[in-house]
């Protein structure tokens, strides 16, 4: 198919270089894709031209009513949409998530949307703790955590961060029947007591992979309809366009880890 390019958004991450594309179709090759379709397709690579080809298993469908520039939110929001799902969190439940892979924000945002009496950021800056945030570097981290989820009804935590130091503090604070997503890269190495934070707790431990959206579209239809519905409220719409300038931010902000105080790209 060609796609006659509108925008793009760059999703790159540490772990994660998929640009997002979105345009209007101007050759479709069988149903269910009509010419003037509006698209979002993740490209292996940034995009110059102005038409590119594009295979149908690389494109998702942008319904009526979400403009262009807003069809580019539609991934993170799935994504974020898909992270509580898969933890089942409930209405008067509490919400933790972790620091990291550029959706901390859409991931905050929606637990709130999806009823969390509360949602508890971890950050692993050694900045300063906010009334609805935890330090994982805080020596008494696990204690403040533990202490913010006394008596909520239930507990489901996501990591985006891999941070094994922020893992270990999750599953220790942990309360039982509590529930963790691990939904960042490659978790580092970690040390926990399994028998007393793991099985005596009943904690449960499940992995999510947030990279299928465009091969598995089938799999991902709950996520990506809601998400466009999410999209198509204005007020909702704004919320989630806040998000994405804040994640902006924060990934110009981030230092070249190859790059020393010189610029020279070596390893200091």
């Amino acid at each position: 198919m060609r796609v006659r390019y509108e925008g793009h958004s760059d999703q790159s991450t540490p772990t994660r270089v998929n640009p997002y594309i979105v345009g209007r179709l101007i050759e479709a090759r069988g149903a269910p894709w009509s010419s003037g379709d509006l698209v979002l397709v993740r490209a292996s690579h940034p995009v110059s031209a102005v038409e590119i080809e594009a295979s149908s298993r690389a494109c998702v469908r942008v319904p009526d009513g979400i403009q262009a520039a807003d069809a580019l939110l539609i991934p993170p929001t799935a994504q974020a949409l898909r992270v509580w799902r898969r933890l089942r969190l409930e209405i008067g439940e509490t919400a933790i998530y972790t620091d990291g892979d550029g959706l901390t924000g859409f991931v905050g945002l929606v637990a709130t949307w999806r009823g969390a009496l509360s949602a508890i950021r971890v950050t692993n800056d050694g900045g300063r703790c906010t009334d609805d945030s935890v330090d994982a570097q805080d020596a008494a981290s696990t204690d403040r955590l533990r202490a913010l989820i006394n008596n909520a009804p239930g507990v489901a935590a996501v990591d985006l961060s891999g941070n094994g130091e922020a893992i270990a503090m999750l599953l220790e604070a942990l309360p039982r029947w509590g529930r963790l997503l691990m939904a960042g890269p490659q978790p580092e190495t970690l040390t926990t007591a399994f028998y007393t934070d793991i099985h005596r707790k009943g904690v449960t431990i499940a992995s999510a992979d947030l990279d299928s959206m465009f091969a598995d579209p089938a799999g991902w239809q709950i996520d990506l309809r809601s998400a466009c519905r999410l999209l198509m409220d204005p007020v909702r719409a704004a919320k989630l366009r806040s998000c994405a300038r804040e994640r902006a931010v924060a990934v110009d902000s981030t230092p070249d880890p190859t790059r020393n105080g010189n610029g020279s790209g070596q390893r200091s």
